[in-house]
C-alpha cells in the first residue's frame, strides 16, 4: 500500500514539475500560444496583404504580452513614411484577432521624406550679446505661404509710411458746467 501511495505522489510531483518548466498553469503562456496560432493561419492573407500594399514588406506579425495591456495582437517594423498604418490596423481586425491589436512598433521611416524648398537668405551683419559682430542668415525675401508673406498681404495698403495711424478725435458734447444742474 505504500509503494501505491509513492508511486502516485511521484507521478503528481513529476507532472507538477513538467507544468512549470513548460508554464502550463500561466494564462498568458495559453493566450500567446492562441496568438501565435492565429498568426499563423493567416499567413497566407498576410503575404496577399503585403503583396497589395507595398511598403509593409519590412513588418512581421507577432504575439506580446504587456503587463499594462495583457496579451496582444501585434505588429512591428519599419514602413515609409508615405504608407497608411490605418491599413494595417484594418487588416489586422479583420482577421478576427482572439486579442487586441497593437501596431505601436511599426516605426516611420522618414529618410525618403521630401525635403522642403529653403527660403532664399541673405547675410546681414549682427552683434552677439558679448559684443562680437558676426554675420547672420536672414530671408532675403517673405517667399509664398511664410509668416512674412501673410503679414505682407494683411497689411493695409492705406496710411502713413512710418506706421502711425490718425488719432480719431471725440468730442465731449456735454461740458462739466453743463451736467452740473441743480
Amino acid at each position: 500500500m505504500q509503494t501505491r501511495r509513492y508511486k502516485w505522489l511521484s507521478a503528481i510531483g513529476l507532472i507538477l514539475l513538467w507544468a512549470s518548466i513548460f508554464h502550463v498553469f500561466e494564462p498568458e503562456y495559453w493566450r500567446l500560444r492562441r496568438v501565435r496560432r492565429h498568426i499563423a493561419d493567416i499567413s497566407p492573407q498576410w503575404d496577399a496583404f503585403k503583396r497589395a500594399n507595398p511598403g509593409f514588406e519590412a513588418v512581421e506579425l507577432f504575439s506580446e504580452y504587456d503587463e499594462a495591456y495583457g496579451v496582444q495582437f501585434a505588429a512591428k517594423g519599419r514602413v515609409p513614411w508615405s504608407v497608411d498604418l490605418k491599413q494595417l490596423a484594418e487588416f489586422m481586425w479583420s482577421t478576427k484577432p482572439p486579442f487586441s491589436v497593437d501596431i505601436f512598433k511599426v516605426t516611420t521611416d522618414l529618410s525618403s521624406l521630401p525635403r522642403l524648398a529653403r527660403a532664399p537668405t541673405k547675410k546681414m551683419p549682427a552683434v552677439t550679446p558679448d559684443g562680437r559682430r558676426i554675420e547672420v542668415d536672414v530671408i532675403a525675401e517673405p517667399y509664398p505661404g511664410s509668416d512674412l508673406d501673410t503679414a505682407r498681404s494683411r497689411a493695409e495698403p492705406e496710411g502713413p509710411a512710418n506706421g502711425s495711424q490718425p488719432i480719431r478725435s471725440e468730442t465731449n458734447l456735454t461740458s462739466s458746467a453743463a451736467g452740473s444742474r441743480r
